[in-house]
């Protein structure tokens, strides 16, 4: 691959039907900063596989997580432009938004989606309707106005795999073909969806600089087997670094070119300290304040060598559960849920939320995204930081702050 780190992600909701209202537009109070702090900490929840909501039960065996929370959030967004009454305020909960007001919240995604770096990361929104469907124009026009998102007619009651594979279709062209079937063959099952909702985000950029040499290297996954895989290292000025007390991590700072997004590396301060107790207090603070500002994006005059593993990971998930975790639970109840925002069609529930990930790490580059602390002093940081062990990983958008993709990496997949 030609192209250093590449990241792709997607996110869908399948739903019998969603709907929404005509949009206010009040005097704008949630903040841009305030919608990214619940976003993050939305995604920092769904990451964790052993979080206190119990997202993921059981990983997969390679051990590995990793997601794409731009997506997932703004899917949710979809679907909360679509909602009313309790159905609505789960959805706003769930994203930590701290007002029910439609105007505020519709208004500052629009900020946010206008203000992510767009050179190398790309993102796209859709809503797929069933042709018998009457679905009101104000929601269409609220979905294109402040989600960017487009709105097309299938006939998802009598040609669904045709319609699977038209969406498959889409996604694939927004990934860099990268994720061809976020839809499993099991969707055309069913043909009584209604809607289809899908966001899609992509990201491919060059590291500011190119690590200098690869090589292999010994990694220890979670349960203690080790493995010899690929490496690669550099010795820069370039490289930011802190340890960050309260998650009980070393974090490194890795600018992509242009600067307007960052990958962070996360790894425990010593052996005995678990990867999970770092999860678990990255989901107590607040990650823009207590870790991001922290780390800065290099240090002039103090080198860092950096040795860290090459890495490809794809994952799919189907997110039902997870989501019932969070409170999300009127929206799967055709009896409970409130679409009427964008249909009076009545009986309607979210079926399925399926979301695909995946992420390439090389030397060139990316393809794919309240405690007080003694702050450590430069004579006392590391001059080699070595990623041997299970670490976490997010790749962020510096001009918003917004958490794009996030994982955990412990080990090469088995053959």
């Amino acid at each position: 691959m030609d192209m250093g780190t590449e990241l792709w992600g997607t996110g869908i909701l399948l739903a019998a039907l969603l709907g929404l209202t005509m949009a206010a537009t009040p005097e704008d109070q949630l903040t841009m900063k305030e919608l990214v702090g619940g976003s993050n900490k939305l995604a920092i929840k769904l990451q964790k596989p052993y979080c206190e909501n119990g997202m993921f039960q059981e990983l997969k065996g390679d051990g590995n997580v990793f997601i794409a929370p731009l997506s997932i959030t703004s899917c949710l967004a979809l679907l909360y432009m679509m909602s009313r009454g309790q159905t609505a305020h789960e959805i706003t909960q769930a994203l930590h938004i701290n007002t029910t007001d439609y105007g505020e919240i519709t208004s500052a995604y629009k900020r946010t989606l206008q203000s992510l770096h767009k050179e190398a990361l790309s993102w796209a929104n859709s809503v797929f309707i069933d042709n018998g469907v009457p679905v009101k124009k104000q929601y269409i026009d609220d979905i294109k106005t402040y989600m960017e998102s487009l709105a097309e007619n299938l006939d998802l009651s009598n040609e669904v795999e045709k319609s699977r594979q038209h969406i498959n279709q889409w996604v694939a062209s927004q990934t860099g073909q990268m994720i061809k079937e976020l839809l499993p063959k099991s969707f055309s099952d069913d043909k009584n969806k209604v809607m289809v909702l899908v966001s899609a985000v992509f990201f491919k950029n060059e590291w500011i600089k190119p690590f200098q040499g690869t090589g292999k290297m010994e990694f220890e996954a979670i349960d203690g087997t080790k493995h010899t895989i690929d490496s690669m290292y550099s010795t820069d000025s370039h490289f930011g670094t802190e340890r960050i007390n309260e998650i009980s991590a070393d974090v490194v700072r890795i600018d992509y070119k242009g600067r307007s997004q960052s990958m962070l590396l996360f790894l425990p301060v010593l052996p005995s300290v678990s990867i999970d107790k770092v999860e678990e207090s990255l989901g107590k603070v607040d990650f823009v304040s207590q870790v991001l500002d922290k780390v800065p994006h290099g240090r002039d005059g103090y080198d860092l060598e950096v040795i860290m593993p090459k890495f490809k990971l794809e994952d799919k998930y189907e997110l039902s559960d997870a989501f019932r975790k969070l409170g999300l639970q009127r929206m799967f109840d055709s009896k409970l849920a409130d679409f009427s925002k964008a249909t009076d069609l009545k009986n309607i529930e979210v079926t399925n939320v399926y979301h695909s990930a995946a992420i390439e790490v090389d030397e060139k580059g990316t393809t794919a995204s309240g405690a007080t602390g003694m702050d450590i002093s430069l004579d006392m940081l590391p001059r080699t930081i070595t990623f041997d062990r299970t670490f976490l990983f997010a790749i962020v958008d510096n001009p918003t702050s917004s958490i794009v993709f996030m994982g955990r990496f412990n080990g090469p997949k088995a053959a």
